[in-house]
């Protein structure tokens, strides 16, 4: 089920199997809490403090690690434009990277990064960025984001450190001519 929160428009993937009636949520995004029972009634017309339930196929749930795969014939990196790590690139070699300050793939050390702050999946050959409800939030041109598709040379920003999604053709043996 998607949970879209009417303040900021966030949207949450909710297993069905986890939905509760008296399920109460916080946005990562505004901060606003809301009750599932206060969504699901709809009778009172145009509510502006709750939020829209969209009942939809989830093929690609952050509970799921089905379809996660790197896309071949290309190489993927991630490299750190501005912030501590300047000039740093870390290699892509799994479809799931955790980003932080904690016990993550790329470590980015920056008071205000949270420890697990952001993941990058690569799922049926999307490319997802996926804040984990981080303190201070992941922003792409200055937007703050929780889950959007990433696309080659978009830099996004947590903290004072700026990063920047970069692919590559892979190597190909070519056979060499006489």
């Amino acid at each position: 089920m998607i949970i879209e929160c009417i303040q900021c428009k966030a949207k949450y993937d909710i297993p069905d199997n986890k939905i509760k009636n008296d399920l109460k949520m916080k946005c990562s995004r505004c901060g606003k809490i809301f009750s599932l029972d206060d969504v699901i009634d709809h009778s009172s017309g145009d509510q502006k403090d709750t939020a829209k339930i969209k009942r939809a196929q989830i093929n690609d749930s952050l509970w799921s690690n089905e379809n996660l795969k790197l896309p071949t014939g290309r190489k993927y990196s991630i490299a750190v434009i501005k912030g501590a790590r300047a000039g740093y690139i870390y290699h892509i070699e799994k479809p799931y990277v955790l980003i932080g300050r904690g016990k993550v793939d790329l470590i980015i050390p920056d008071k205000e990064v949270s420890r697990k702050h952001l993941a990058i999946e690569f799922r049926n050959n999307k490319i997802t960025l996926r804040d984990l409800g981080s303190t201070n939030g992941t922003f792409i041109d200055e937007e703050r984001i929780s889950i959007t598709e990433l696309s080659e040379q978009v830099e996004f920003r947590v903290g004072q450190t700026t990063l920047m999604l970069i692919s590559t053709p892979r190597d190909i043996d070519h056979p060499k001519e006489k």
